[in-house]
């Protein structure tokens, strides 16, 4: 009998982002007297393995109104499904988080390239 041969699926799947958040919605810059743990601790659910990119925005400190200027961005490789703790004190170019308000927009790439949508966390480090 032959064999017919078996052709690869291919995973067209975007993987989700949900249950993205700050926890707490404040952080320290630096780690001293006040604060014990610096950085920015987020936690997120994915409905499979992926890693996370995302851009980083922040408040001018000046008049604290006006639009959110690109920061930096961060990534985190390959995380699994379910729920994730991650934890960052710099961007990618290695730029230190500052004080003042910022806006995170994480998105989630699998390993077939599918992207999930686009998620937004707004926090403030002190």
């Amino acid at each position: 009998t032959p064999t017919t041969p078996t052709t690869p699926s291919i995973d067209r799947t975007a993987p989700s982002l949900a249950n993205v958040a700050p926890a707490p919605r404040s952080f320290c810059a630096r780690s001293g007297r006040r604060c014990r743990l610096a950085g920015v601790s987020l936690d997120l659910t994915l409905s499979e393995g992926a890693a996370i990119e995302g851009t980083l925005r922040k408040r001018p400190i000046r008049g604290r109104k006006g639009r959110f200027k690109l920061f930096g961005t961060v990534r985190f490789t390959a995380r699994i499904a379910g729920d994730n703790r991650f934890r960052f004190v710099k961007t990618t170019e290695g730029r230190r988080i500052q004080t003042g308000s910022y806006r995170l927009t994480l998105r989630a790439i699998d390993i077939s390239g599918n992207r999930s949508r686009s998620r937004t966390v707004s926090f403030t480090v002190r």
